[in-house]
């Protein structure tokens, strides 16, 4: 075979075909791969998608992590970070560049903790200590709760800022600890052995460990095998409240309940009296409404009564008689009103027995006895004012009654067929008259008419 014959015989690739050939060997032969290396040349693009550069002493390679993959991640790598990489080998077609396209991506050495966790996880669970049968009961109204967590956190603010707003009542005991860190483990060991110690004196009702977010790295002394056998013996109900919802941490899992965040344990604890302390606030505004509308339509009643007077003496007597109904009604609503916050008092009380939160039992008190005494300076005055009413109409009354006019002096004259003699055309000569006068009456004839 000649040259000739050898170049009509021959495949010529183009650089489309070819580069096609080596992105589907690549795919093909290095998919879901894990790779490791330093990070280098890092950028993040306004897309979101990250390029950076894997290497190692000998060698480098191109990565790229898409947005939707990089956006699962809690952290952003930096410059000289050693990484373990999962991806798979691919091809960047239109420029022929080699790269490996990430995953998934997590430091160096995360992996190795990850596996400890499952481990020791899984040990302490063949071992009972995450049974449901063994966990104790969270109490629904704690009235002491000792915290295990750092004294210069955020986290100690904000579960002290839920429970004074929604259970103000409840006593938290700080016991401060480390909580990363090489003597973080030795630091709440101590603590648990101290509230072991004191528990017989203090009766803690409840053992609060929180945190807030973070790396597993961060968080891996709450992963601590003596830790979680020292929660196990407690005779404490506990709460574990370690970092963001999606942490999970082996004190999660040995803890009676686990919170998704500090601030939701605050919440859970406070749940009931919050709950209870909204009824009773509800109850007393209840109370007020339906005492000064029941005073309120007793105002206008006697207001309607008083206005209504016609003939003076009997409807006087009369308004005295509604009177004494409006005020035996208004009694009666007193009566009722203060019989209904009594039993709501007594309800109170019960309950506030039952969950013994002293401080607002004492200001719920103090509210009751100071609308109690408002009720009754009202129920008082109002008697006052409407009785110095009566009294000033029962005066101008007596005033214009004609009787005072016969005390006078003056008489009433009247003629044979008992009419009031008003003028001359009213009697005649020898006419029979009788005269009334303040205390005497006698009759009398007319014998003479002077038309002056």
């Amino acid at each position: 075979m000649n040259w000739n014959d050898q170049k009509d015989n021959r495949y010529i690739f183009t650089v489309s075909e070819l580069n096609n050939s080596a992105k589907k060997t690549l795919e093909n032969s290095f998919s879901d791969i894990w790779i490791k290396g330093e990070i280098s040349n890092f950028k993040s693009y306004p897309s979101g998608h990250w390029y950076f550069t894997l290497k190692d002493e000998e060698s480098q390679i191109q990565c790229v992590m898409f947005k939707f993959k990089n956006s699962l991640l809690n952290f952003i790598p930096k410059e000289g970070d050693e990484f373990i990489a999962l991806g798979s080998a691919s091809m960047y077609l239109a420029r022929g560049n080699y790269q490996f396209q990430v995953e998934s991506l997590e430091k160096d050495g995360i992996g190795k903790l990850y596996e400890e966790y499952e481990k020791l996880k899984t040990r302490l669970n063949n071992q009972g200590l995450f049974d449901e049968s063994n966990k104790l009961e969270i109490p629904s109204y704690p009235q002491k709760i000792a915290l295990i967590t750092s004294e210069k956190g955020a986290v100690l603010q904000d579960i002290k800022n839920v429970l004074n707003r929604r259970a103000p009542s409840i006593e938290v005991n700080l016991f401060s600890s480390l909580v990363q860190g090489e003597e973080a483990e030795q630091s709440i060991l101590n603590n648990l052995n101290l509230i072991n110690e004191i528990q017989p004196q203090y009766k803690y009702d409840l053992l609060v460990f929180a945190r807030g977010g973070g790396s597993i790295e961060d968080l891996w002394v709450f992963n601590s095998e003596k830790i979680a056998l020292a929660i196990s013996k407690l005779n404490i109900p506990t709460i574990s409240a370690i970092g963001h919802e999606t942490d999970f941490t082996i004190c999660d899992f040995v803890c009676d309940l686990r919170a998704p965040t500090p601030s939701g344990a605050a919440e859970i604890i406070s749940s009931e009296i919050f709950q209870i302390s909204n009824s009773l606030e509800n109850y007393e505004k209840f109370l007020n409404k339906v005492f000064f509308n029941n005073l309120n339509f007793l105002n206008q009643e006697v207001k309607n009564l008083s206005q209504r007077i016609i003939n003076p003496l009997n409807k006087i007597n009369e308004n005295f008689l509604k009177l004494d109904e409006s005020t035996l009604r208004l009694h009666n609503s007193f009566l009722s009103g203060f019989n209904k916050v009594r039993e709501i008092i007594n309800f109170s009380k019960r309950s506030i027995d039952l969950l013994n939160p002293n401080s607002k039992l004492a200001r719920f008190k103090e509210n009751i006895d100071d609308n109690l005494s408002k009720i009754k300076t009202l129920h008082s005055k109002h008697l006052s004012e409407k009785q110095n009413l009566i009294t000033s109409y029962s005066s101008q009354i007596e005033q214009l009654s004609p009787f005072n006019v016969l005390e006078r002096g003056y008489s009433i004259v009247r003629n044979k067929k008992g009419v009031v003699v008003k003028s001359i055309d009213d009697i005649s000569l020898e006419d029979k008259i009788s005269v009334t006068s303040a205390k005497i009456s006698y009759e009398a004839d007319v014998t003479n008419i002077n038309n002056d």
